[in-house]
């Protein structure tokens, strides 16, 4: 949230027992966490020093964020988020065109459909949420790319946070659903040719990401705790650097 800065100590680990009541044991396991996470770091003689996370932590430390409930990450960050949201699209497009097979084609329309009729009956954002990452996972599935494997996996926390939200902001995603679901028999049937598929596909992901867009400007844009578990000790802050 940037209440502590790049550089500044923690306090030592007696004050911060006491700060956040817990026992040692605990604190020095959360501070080999962080440390691993690349967020603080621990020198002899100088005690602990907060880094600058934007530029060491890893996309480890980004999902064990979204795990806090209490934390609402703020939408400039889901707007960073988002930057990469149509080559990820297409990424999962390219793996699932070259590896259509008849089953899998009625499993993505099926899908689609699934999804149309939770639209229709006003299921909750959880729910749809699910449908499109069990098609992101049916399309992953043909990466035989070990690292393209791994880095799907690594993102799986943040691809259900997008999600949610995304179904959670309302809005007319009844229709885009059911242009995808066209689009999709379209293709499948050769009413239209691979290059036109792509290129209407790329245009409708644009549309979405753009309304969402629109969506998250009217958030909070800084990180903010929901509710605060140092509510007694407000005080932590302020020993950040005695």
């Amino acid at each position: 949230m940037g209440d502590l800065k790049p550089g500044d100590r923690l306090p030592p680990e007696l004050a911060l027992t006491e700060i956040l009541r817990v026992n040692r044991s605990s604190l020095r396991m959360a501070m080999r966490v962080l440390v691993r996470f690349r967020v603080i770091e621990s020198n002899r003689g100088s005690g602990l020093t907060v880094l600058d996370h934007q530029a060491h932590a890893g996309i480890n430390f980004i999902t064990e964020l979204l795990r806090i409930p209490e934390l609402d990450m703020g939408s400039s960050f889901i707007l960073e988020m988002l930057e990469s949201a149509p080559e990820f699209i297409e990424l999962l497009v390219n793996a699932s065109i070259k590896n259509r097979g008849v089953d899998r084609n009625l499993t993505y329309i099926a899908t689609l459909e699934q999804k149309i009729s939770y639209l229709k009956s006003g299921s909750n954002p959880g729910e749809l949420a699910r449908l499109d990452i069990q098609m992101q996972d049916n399309a992953s599935a043909s990466f035989k790319n070990s690292i393209y494997r791994s880095a799907y996996n690594s993102f799986a926390p943040i691809r259900d946070y997008l999600m949610e939200l995304y179904y959670s902001m309302g809005g007319d995603q009844l229709s885009y659903v059911e242009n995808e679901k066209a689009l999709s028999l379209a293709f499948l049937t050769q009413g239209i040719g691979e290059d036109e598929f792509r290129e209407r596909f790329r245009q409708l992901v644009s549309d979405a990401v753009d309304e969402f867009r629109d969506y998250l400007t009217d958030l909070p844009k800084e990180p903010r705790l929901l509710v605060s578990p140092l509510q007694h000790y407000p005080e932590m802050v302020s020993l950040n650097s005695k």
